[in-house]
């Protein structure tokens, strides 16, 4: 895809911690739920990646 092609279009992707209640240190939580979106980024069929 060219720059042209992809001007003006959106992306959307986001991560889930699924055990975000164990964690008590909030940016910990943010860290992890940035890795399991970062998991499917370069997957246009994906655009939810599960921290595990």
């Amino acid at each position: 895809m060219t720059d042209e092609e992809s001007a003006g279009k959106v992306s959307l992707r986001f991560g889930v911690y699924a055990n975000a209640s164990l964690e008590k240190d909030v940016e910990k939580r943010f860290v992890c739920a940035s890795i399991a979106a970062d998991r499917v980024k370069d997957d246009p069929g994906q655009i939810c990646g599960y921290y595990k």
